[in-house]
Order: structure tokens, then sequence, then C-alpha cells
């Protein structure tokens, strides 16, 4: 309706303009052709689009209100704050549209809070059966077996040890006092489980190790309490700088093991070696 009565006013302006150049063009059967006529007739067809321009501003007012009350019962409350904000303040239906605002955006509001509670429930329901599960699964005894035979096997269990951290924290940071439980409960039990499995995986470790740099003539062992050294022998190791290229290479894995340190010497019945010192905490603080 707009695009048409704009036309017409757009056509309105063009015949004025011609009629007061020729206004025989315009006024073909008048017996007068004056220019006054012209200006007459151009000003009541510009009455005539101005008050269709009103009773279609009134009709949209009143559409725009039906639509935005059918978008609310529907709950769409952003739509209707939209459609209620094209409606403009020369418009009868202007103070209708703001009250209708208010109206839909304290909805907004309330569906958005009933929302975030939703969300925030749903996840505390989640996260009190991940507790339970991995508990239960601890519990029943957990087949540590699968992650022997690679490094990156091996790797995978410590992998393991730190979502367990991260659960932990997740649930002792909620609000839920059962969850903060749950969580005590997962971490007591993932620190027994660190205190025996490290010592093992540290010497699984230099086995599997010892397998890889046979061909490169070094030997890996692993000594002490807990298997907390780990001990490189070759020929290699001669040279200072080759040892701490070497270590600078492999810090970081045996880092991940809990290997207190790393003992490099170039044959077995060396009496010195040289040493760096990796992890100086227990097996059972948490992996972060």
């Amino acid at each position: 309706m707009d695009v048409l009565l704009g036309f017409i006013f757009v056509i309105l302006t063009i015949v004025l303009i011609i009629g007061l150049f020729k206004p025989k063009t315009i006024l073909r059967k008048s017996k007068k052709y004056t220019r006054l006529k012209i200006v007459f007739y151009w000003f009541l067809g510009f009455l005539i689009i101005g008050l269709l321009i009103n009773v279609n501003e009134k009709h949209k007012g009143k559409s725009k209100i039906e639509e935005a009350i059918n978008l609310i019962e529907l709950r769409e409350y952003s739509e209707a704050i939209k459609t209620l904000k094209n409606i403009k303040e020369d418009n009868q239906y202007f103070m209708d549209a703001e009250m209708l605002i208010q109206k839909a955006d304290s909805l907004n509001k309330i569906a958005e809070e009933e929302k975030l509670l939703a969300i925030q429930l749903e996840t505390k329901v989640k996260l009190k059966e991940q507790l339970e599960l991995e508990i239960e699964s601890i519990d029943k005894g957990v087949d540590f077996s699968i992650y022997n035979g690679s490094i990156e096997a091996l790797q995978m269990e410590i992998d393991l040890f730190h979502q367990w951290t991260l659960l932990f924290y997740e649930g002792k940071n909620s609000d839920d006092p059962e969850i903060q439980i749950l969580a005590q409960q997962l971490i007591n039990k993932v620190s027994k489980i660190q205190s025996k499995e490290f010592p093992r995986l540290r010497k699984e470790y230099a086995k599997t190790a010892s397998k890889l740099m046979w061909e490169n003539d070094i030997e890996v062992t692993s000594n002490g309490t807990g298997n907390k050294y780990v001990n490189f022998t070759g020929v290699i190791f001669a040279a200072n700088k080759n040892k701490q290229e070497f270590h600078n290479e492999i810090n970081d894995v045996l880092k991940k093991f809990r290997f207190n340190q790393a003992r490099y010497k170039w044959f077995d019945q060396a009496s010195e070696y040289s040493y760096w010192t990796i992890y100086k905490g227990s097996d059972s603080d948490l992996l972060f």
C-alpha cells in the first residue's frame, strides 16, 4: 500500500510540473487552461493521498498490535517488541504499543531467567550423575592394564587422572552440597589410585622406553622408592652437550610421569652420573 501511494504521489508531482508549463496538455477537455486549476487539482489529489496514508497508518498500527499480541501468546517476545517498535509516535495505537512493549519485555526477562534456571538445573543433574558414575566405576575396579604397551597408552592413563581432577573441581565449585560431597569422595579415591599407579607407570615407562631406544644403544631403567629415578645409559652420554640436549627433549614427558630425577651415564659401571631434578611433589597430588 505504501508503495502504491508513493507511486501516485510521484505521478501527481509530474503532472503538476507538466501542467505548470503546458496547462493545455493536462486540461484537454477544459475551456480554460489555467495554471491555477492545475495547482488546485494537484492540491486536491495531495489531500486525498494524505487521507489515504493516514487511514493506512491506522490500519497498519492496528494490524501490528494484533500481530504482536499473537507473538506474545507464542512466547516470541523479542519478535513482538520488534514489531511494536515499527508503530510511529503519531499513530493512535502508539501508547498501546508502548504498553505492550513493556509487557513483552517483562515476560522476556522472566522467560530468560526460567531458561537460565533450567540450564543450571540440567547442568547440576548431569554433573551429579557423572560424579556418581565415576565413583561407581572406581569402586567396581578400573582395568588399567589397557593402558600398557606404548608410551602413548601410558600417558592416556595420566590423562584420565587429569580428567578426574577437572571433574572434582567442577563439583567442588558447585553450590549444591550433595555434589560437593560426591566430588570430595571422588578425589579421595583418585588420590589413592594415583599413589598406587604412578610407581607402576614409571616402571612401565622405563621398560617401554628401553625397547624403543635399544637401536640407539641406550638402556633405560627405573629404581628407588616408587621408581622415582629414571636412568639413561649409553655411550652418547659421554658428552655433556648430548646429555643436555637429550634431557631438554624428554623433560616434559618425564615430568608427566612424575619422575623425581633423570640420571645419565655413559656406561653402566660408571661411578659418576649427571642428573636433573624434575618433579618434587607427591604421586597423590592433584593432576592439573
